[in-house]
């Protein structure tokens, strides 16, 4: 049987691991100044100017971050392709491993 863990339960755990291990510390450390910088980068506009194959593969159940999300993200780029995994969760390359590398497998256009 799965534990479910509440938002404030896991943000408890998050905060001791951050608290006891020197390198999860640093982690954590540099944590909000990275997500300034990705949120920066999106908000400029840079992507949408970038012409490489963009693949956004992400679990349908994922319960972290949502999938409209990904349609988001997808927003970014000029020419994504999104795949949305049924019964995939937070690690849909653990959930779904094969399905994950056929897609990969898969060619990209920009």
């Amino acid at each position: 049987m799965k534990t479910r863990f509440t938002a404030r339960r896991r943000m408890a755990i998050v905060l001791a691991l951050c608290l006891s291990v020197a390198s999860v510390r640093a982690w954590c450390a540099g944590l909000h100044n990275a997500l300034d910088q990705q949120d920066a980068l999106a908000g400029s506009g840079a992507l949408s100017h970038l012409h490489v194959p963009v693949s956004i593969i992400w679990g349908e159940k994922d319960q972290y971050l949502s999938p409209s999300l990904a349609a988001e993200i997808a927003a970014l780029f000029p020419n994504p392709s999104v795949h949305l995994l049924p019964g995939a969760g937070h690690w849909p390359q653990h959930d779904q491993p094969d399905t994950v590398a056929e897609l990969l497998k898969e060619p990209q256009t920009a």
